[in-house]
C-alpha cells in the first residue's frame, strides 16, 4: 500500500517588504541541498547546505522573471516555480 506518514519538505515562497524570501521546513531531519535557477537553467544561487528544521533564503536584487528553487534530500527531488516582479 500507500504510506501516508511520509513526510516531505515543505518550500514556501514569501513577498515581504520589496524582498522575497524562500522558506524550506523539513520536519523529517534530513539534511538537503538547495539551488535557484533561471528559466533558462542558469545557477543564480549555487547549492547550499540545509540543516533540519526551517531554512530561509532571502532572493533580491534580481531581475523579474521566472525561477525555480530546486531541493534535494535523500535522493529526492522538489522543484518549486516562482514569479519575481
Amino acid at each position: 500500500g500507500i504510506n501516508k506518514n511520509i513526510i516531505e519538505p515543505v518550500i514556501t515562497i514569501q513577498y515581504n517588504e520589496n524582498k522575497l524570501f524562500i522558506n524550506i521546513v523539513d520536519e523529517k531531519n534530513s539534511t538537503g541541498f538547495y539551488d535557484i535557477i533561471d528559466i533558462f537553467g542558469r545557477t543564480i544561487k549555487p547549492s547550499s547546505i540545509v540543516y533540519p528544521g526551517k531554512h530561509q533564503i532571502e532572493f533580491s536584487n534580481v531581475n523579474s522573471g521566472y525561477y525555480f528553487v530546486r531541493f534535494n534530500y535523500d535522493g529526492k527531488t522538489i522543484v518549486k516555480k516562482f514569479f519575481v516582479n
